[in-house]
């Protein structure tokens, strides 16, 4: 084999597994929104992307740049180990995914249905409290 042949083999082996790491952050970042529970709309609009842009990532047509896998590990406490690799747990160690997926929710809302939606969890909230003392657990 020659000089050229090597080269060659390398080049096309840096390509595949390039293209490999590539597939593998896009089916993790889908794992990532099932895990959540959230749509594709509301997944994408947390981290500023189209839901078109967001359904080519998933379909492996689209990558995800930096700055995409940047917002997903901030956004919702992932581990960008386990997102760039899939080693280690999906989310980082103090992550509370329902947490996660009620603040983001709550922040996808117009300020009038946030103002709402607190109302409501003051009401829950409230009624929370005197069934615990009904039930004398407090």
């Amino acid at each position: 084999m020659s000089k050229y042949d090597t080269d060659s083999v390398r080049i096309i082996f840096y390509a595949i597994n390039s293209e490999m790491k590539i597939v593998l952050i896009n089916k993790r970042i889908r794992e990532i929104r099932d895990t959540i529970g959230f749509t594709q709309a509301v997944f994408a609009k947390q981290i500023a992307i189209s839901t078109s842009y967001l359904g080519g990532i998933e379909l492996n047509a689209r990558v995800a740049n930096e700055r995409i896998i940047r917002l997903i590990v901030t956004e919702f406490n992932v581990n960008e180990q386990w997102l760039r690799t899939g080693e280690g747990e999906m989310f980082n160690s103090n992550a509370d995914t329902s947490a996660i997926k009620a603040l983001s929710l709550f922040n996808s809302l117009d300020q009038h249905f946030q103002s709402y939606a607190i109302e409501q969890l003051e009401l829950l909230s409230n009624f929370h409290t005197l069934i615990k003392k009904e039930k004398g657990f407090t």
